[in-house]
């Protein structure tokens, strides 16, 4: 059966309401999110489904978390019929990001001496150390390292799991992982097995931090969250709550021109931004609970 891909362009503010729309669920599930710049002033959001979308209803439903959002006009169109997880593969190439290696299963003869290797294939959760966010976010906990050594650790949004299978291997730490996908739980679950870290890493499917379960392990010594910056600067009190006095926060999914106002929502939650990351068009961001 082919995939579907559905499709609209529109001004980066609209396309990331979109996004973050998906991102807080209750909207029909894709497979995939991605957004890319399509021009001087215009953004393309493509959603990827396993069969043909109800525009109609997707409409509704994006309209119902923001009015402006019924302006975006989707079209949608069957993806040829290819085995696309192999096809990504072909040009998939490792990632160094900090004291990481991120690499998929066909490059394990490739790991170069002095890294900490993680086997993550092209799949259906976001999070292969390609993207921006990913790499800032390894990076940022290869530089934490240096001075800190959390054994309590959450990562919200765990997508493949790369970030929190990073923290079990770099620390040892009991890792807590929530995301609001089933897909991408199950995923980065197989994840730890293939890393070896599966006894290490608790998951749980969960929108935001609410659930029983990341709370019965507060406080924690490190949060990493690689979402967007609207669900980041949302949760900021939830999220600083939930880290211990001198805790650390590496936050990210966040594009340049929204780093100030991700960085004051967390100041005014006694947790200031320390460090500033910058991969292509994405920040990362290291902040400390005073």
């Amino acid at each position: 059966m082919p995939l579907w891909q559905v499709s609209t362009e529109a001004p980066r503010a609209l396309i990331e309401n979109a996004v973050a729309a998906f991102e807080e669920g209750g909207l029909p599930p894709p497979l995939s999110v991605s957004m890319f710049e399509a021009g001087k002033t215009a953004w393309r959001l493509d959603l990827l489904y396993a069969e043909e979308v109800d525009l109609a209803r997707l409409s509704e439903s994006l309209a119902a978390f923001d009015p402006d959002l019924t302006t975006l006009a989707f079209h949608q169109g069957p993806l040829p019929d290819e085995n696309w997880v192999a096809k990504s593969l072909e040009n998939l190439k490792p990632v160094r990001a900090g004291k990481f290696f991120v690499h998929g299963a066909h490059d394990a003869g490739k790991i170069p001496p002095g890294v900490i290797p993680i086997c993550i294939e092209a799949g259906e959760a976001f999070g292969t150390g390609h993207h921006g966010t990913t790499e800032g976010c390894l990076a940022a906990l290869s530089l934490t390292s240096e001075d800190r050594r959390p054994a309590r650790v959450l990562d919200l949004g765990t997508g493949s799991g790369v970030l929190a299978i990073a923290a079990a291997k770099l620390w040892r730490a009991q890792v807590t992982a929530s995301d609001i996908d089933p897909v991408a739980v199950k995923v980065a679950r197989e994840n730890t097995k293939v890393n070896g870290v599966q006894s290490l890493i608790r998951f749980i499917e969960a929108t935001g931090t609410a659930h029983a379960g990341i709370r019965a392990r507060a406080p924690y010594d490190l949060i990493t969250a690689n979402i967007l910056a609207r669900p980041l600067r949302k949760l900021a009190g939830d999220i600083a709550a939930l880290l211990r006095p001198g805790g650390c926060l590496i936050l990210s999914g966040i594009l340049q021109d929204q780093a100030a106002r991700v960085e004051a929502v967390y100041k005014g939650h006694r947790a200031p931004s320390q460090t500033r990351l910058t991969y292509g068009e994405w920040v990362t961001l290291i902040c400390r609970k005073a």
